[in-house]
């Protein structure tokens, strides 16, 4: 299953994740968990609820389908998104950055970033700044990374044209790309 996802203008989320007998079901429910990305997602039992199963059938979809938990994907796209902001946005204060990808605190967000990235934000931004390596993500099974365009132009309203990818993808299948 692809799924490609304009998050603003300046991120396009693409989620690479096997098929699979309840693939369907998946598809209903992706969309919850982008939006429950920018609000304070709650328990994910408010997201079966909204498609109508139960929290436990929720779970054991996911991890039969893609190998982890709801909570998994709402973090390393929260994270993701983060790692655009850092680098993109920096009218955006770190506080600012976390508020807006749903993190309560910016220790908190800075905390899951180090855990995913393996590198402070700090260190990020010094690294993509200076065209470095762009860092892997890691939450559980998923893995991650940034595409970022060879050259990043604007509109003449500061709109990034080509937008920045985030890819998610199950353990190395993004060795493919």
């Amino acid at each position: 299953m692809l799924w490609e996802f304009m998050v603003d203008s300046d991120i396009k989320l693409i989620l690479k994740l096997p098929e699979c007998s309840r693939s369907g079901l998946i598809r209903r429910v992706i969309p919850e968990i982008i939006n429950a990305c920018y609000t304070n997602p709650g328990p994910i039992s408010e997201i079966a609820f909204r498609i109508g199963i139960s929290t436990r059938t929720l779970e054991r979809i996911f991890m039969n389908c893609i190998k982890c938990c709801p909570r998994d994907l709402i973090s390393i796209i929260r994270i993701g998104v983060g790692g655009v902001m850092l680098v993109w946005h920096t009218e955006y204060s770190t506080d600012g950055i976390a508020s807006i990808c749903g993190f309560n605190t910016s220790v908190t967000f800075r905390r899951h970033f180090m855990n995913a990235v393996g590198i402070s934000c700090s260190d990020f931004k010094k690294l993509v700044v200076q065209r470095n390596a762009i860092r892997d993500v890691h939450v559980g099974p998923l893995r991650a990374r940034w595409k970022i365009p060879h050259t990043v132009t604007y509109d003449k309203f500061g709109v990034l044209i080509t937008p920045i990818e985030f890819i998610i993808s199950i353990q190395d299948d993004l060795s493919h790309d």
